[in-house]
């Protein structure tokens, strides 16, 4: 599909096209490939990309919490590796099943369908929208909220004696990633992963880069701060 001619599709439709560059280039995904050109050009957030792409190899395991379409998964088992997604909105753990079915990686992909937060219980989610491609789901964790669908969430902490240790963790959660953080103290402090961290504000970013400074992880930028959201990646001494 050319560059002129998925601005004639209409705004709302899906296709199946294949990633023209980068390190997931040739893996197959259902798109909007008027507004999710990024992703099927191959330059979605690159600098992430590279990351992932130098650090998960064979039999690897990826958490990738809060999947979306399960480029990154997608991405860390066409590497070789393996990748459990933390998906909490039904539609987008559908998109992330069919996606790796389409790539012959769905061995290597599990989908659980909860969000990662800090407690295991309920949560009320707020669906992500589909207006100009697939989009996010966000977490409201406010009681009192009952417009709201309930979802399962878990603390990865809980998830310590039942699912095996990442080698890495991407965390892109619409701004729940310190409740994320907080759920997972202990699997840290024990298994050390490697984390790709998309933080979307400065109160966030500095949680973030103070929470993992205690546990004596090198931090680095893979894109640039000053336009938020970006990417904070935190590696084990």
């Amino acid at each position: 599909m050319t560059g002129a001619s998925h601005l004639l599709l209409p705004s709302h439709s899906q296709y199946r096209v294949r990633v023209r560059e980068g390190p997931g280039k040739d893996l197959i995904l259902t798109l909007n490939p008027r507004w999710e050109t990024a992703l099927w050009q191959g330059n979605y957030e690159f600098g992430v990309q590279m990351a992932l792409a130098n650090l998960v190899g064979d039999g690897q395991l990826l958490y990738d919490v809060g999947g979306g379409i399960g480029f990154y998964s997608l991405l860390a088992a066409k590497r070789g590796g393996r990748a459990l997604v933390f998906e909490p909105d039904a539609y987008n753990a559908s998109c992330i099943r069919a996606n790796a079915e389409a790539n012959g990686l769905a061995s290597q992909i599990q989908v659980i369908e909860q969000a990662a937060f800090s407690h295991t219980g309920l949560l009320a989610l707020r669906p992500a929208g589909q207006t100009r491609g697939h989009g996010s789901a966000h977490s409201v964790n406010v009681a009192a909220v009952t417009s709201l669908g309930k979802v399962r969430c878990t603390r990865l902490d809980d998830l310590i004696d039942s699912q095996e240790p990442p080698h890495v963790m991407k965390i892109d959660v619409e701004g729940a990633e310190r409740a994320v953080l907080e759920g997972a103290e202990t699997l840290f402090k024990r298994f050390r992963p490697h984390v790709i961290c998309e933080v979307h504000d400065m109160p966030t970013a500095s949680f973030v880069k103070e929470w993992l400074g205690r546990m004596n992880y090198r931090l680095r930028w893979l894109e640039l701060p000053n336009s938020l959201p970006s990417q904070l990646m935190g590696s084990p001494d």
